[in-house]
């Protein structure tokens, strides 16, 4: 059974000595073999890994956080875990960076090599965008409401200008529907948004003239875009842990827990987004779906850990190594 079948996703809520309880206790936590994992609710992760491997395309991608909390180092709601997977964010953005370059310098002719580095590619983006869940999912963020409140801004925000004419953009009615979607979010969904010519930005709200959408796509651009993302959820988790201010500078203080849920928000924007970069970028240089990406994240890092092959500390690890 896995409990959170039809039911809304259940933050992680913060048990670090420098945020103050609020009305709800932190999120149970257990450990095994070194490896950390949520005991508060019940969530089936091999149920999970089976219908992402099976290329299930209604699987909601609030599952694939789910399994993004499993197997942590450190525990969960903690500013350890927060300090862990922004470091690690700076980690991966630099392997993807290297794989995008080796992958896009390969000519063409020589197709078996370039096929093996397009898949060492995906697996990268598919790093990136476990890391930054399980960095939002610490900080309390829901991805899935995320791309709600980040689609939503799109949809009033963004107009394009044709001339004298204000016309919206060609993907809005897409936009809007997944904004006020009943239904969980999956990943297919948000390749029939970028399909309908969808294009994430930092700032959403603006407006578009009708050269803005660069041929063929810029996918440099992208990896901007996906930097500045880390840099932003790596400042709001040092907010919500009381270890910087609101303006960005240092400091040592305690936090409420209302506070901390207010930056989740926050959070969960910077999480949709960073989604939002990676499925575009899989798409426009790799041909690859969303799902693509998850399948492949899901199939190394399980069998990694099956094979133990993770170690359990964040000393020097070598490139076998999560």
């Amino acid at each position: 059974m896995i409990r959170h079948h039809n039911l809304p996703y259940i933050p992680i809520r913060p048990g670090d000595e420098r945020v103050i309880p609020g009305v709800l206790p932190a999120t149970e936590t257990s450990e095994h073999q070194g490896l950390h994992g949520r005991a508060d609710i019940e969530i089936d992760i091999r149920a999970i890994e089976g219908r992402i491997l099976r290329r299930d395309m209604a699987v909601p991608l609030e599952d694939y956080q789910y399994w993004a909390e499993g197997s942590w180092k450190t525990r969960h709601g903690t500013y350890d875990s927060a300090a862990r997977f922004g470091g690690k964010l700076e980690e991966e953005f630099q392997e993807v960076v290297d794989a995008y370059k080796n992958f896009i310098n390969e000519p063409p002719q020589n197709s078996q090599e370039k096929q093996r580095l397009g898949k060492e590619f995906l697996s990268e983006l598919g790093d990136v965008l476990w890391c930054m869940s399980a960095l939002g999912s610490n900080g309390g963020a829901k991805i899935n409401a995320g791309l709600q409140i980040y689609l939503y801004k799109y949809t009033v925000g963004t107009q394009v200008i044709n001339g004298q004419k204000l016309l919206p953009p060609k993907w809005r009615e897409e936009a809007a529907d997944l904004s006020t979607k009943w239904e969980r979010i999956t990943p297919e969904n948000i390749d029939d948004l970028l399909a309908a010519g969808f294009e994430p930005r930092i700032s959403p709200e603006m407006n578009l003239y009708e050269d803005d959408y660069p041929e063929p796509p810029d996918i440099a651009g992208k990896f901007i875009e996906i930097a500045a993302l880390i840099q932003a959820a790596q400042t709001e988790t040092d907010v919500q842990y009381g270890r910087r201010n609101v303006e960005g500078e240092a400091g040592n203080m305690l936090i409420g827990q209302s506070f901390f849920e207010a930056r989740s928000v926050v959070l969960s924007e910077i999480c949709a987004a960073t989604v939002l970069e990676v499925a575009y970028i899989a798409r426009h240089e790799l041909s690859a779906s969303l799902l693509d990406v998850l399948q492949h994240n899901v199939q190394k890092l399980s069998s990694r850990i099956k094979d133990s092959k993770i170690d359990k500390s964040d000393g020097t690890r070598d490139k076998k190594h999560l």
